[in-house]
């Protein structure tokens, strides 16, 4: 019973050995090779290379060197920094669902207002009519509630 003990253990500690040894592998660069950085493991648009000037996998509005308009249209969830998706090259502005059924004819600065309850430009979860999921969508900034662009209104 011991000597079985003492091999299934002996089997165990081995199999950990070698998963640590192959993690540790993977971990190292190849030989001549650098260890790739933040920035350049990201398929960045190659038109936005080198304005991230610290280095901190972003673009802030104050680093950003070609105007205002450039920005606002790059800044697709208007958050001031530009980011994930929106530095990728070939990145696509994702499509928004429609927020909520819309009356027939109904626009979405209409709805909004018909929605916003206490009419303080933020549609909170408790006001919203249209499913969780579309509010999850929706809410891109992740504060818990709904601004009228986010919405759709001036779209």
């Amino acid at each position: 019973m011991r000597l079985r003990f003492l091999l299934v253990a002996g089997v165990v500690a081995f199999a950990w050995l070698a998963g640590q040894f192959a993690v540790l592998q993977a971990e190292q660069p190849a030989k001549g090779a650098t260890a790739p950085s933040k920035k350049s493991a990201q398929p960045w648009d190659p038109k936005l290379k080198g304005l991230d000037v610290n280095g901190d996998g972003m673009i802030t509005f104050d680093e950003w060197t070609r105007g205002d308009d450039a920005f606002e249209a790059l800044d697709w969830d208007h958050d001031g920094i530009l980011s994930g998706r929106e530095l990728l090259a070939g990145a696509v502005r994702p499509a928004f669902p429609p927020p909520a059924p819309l009356a027939r004819g109904e626009k979405a600065d209409v709805a909004y207002e018909r929605m916003d309850g206490d009419h303080d430009y933020r549609l909170t979860r408790r006001e919203w009519t249209g499913t969780a999921a579309a509010f999850g969508i929706l809410d891109v900034n992740h504060d818990g509630t709904l601004s009228p662009f986010e919405f759709g209104v001036d779209r």
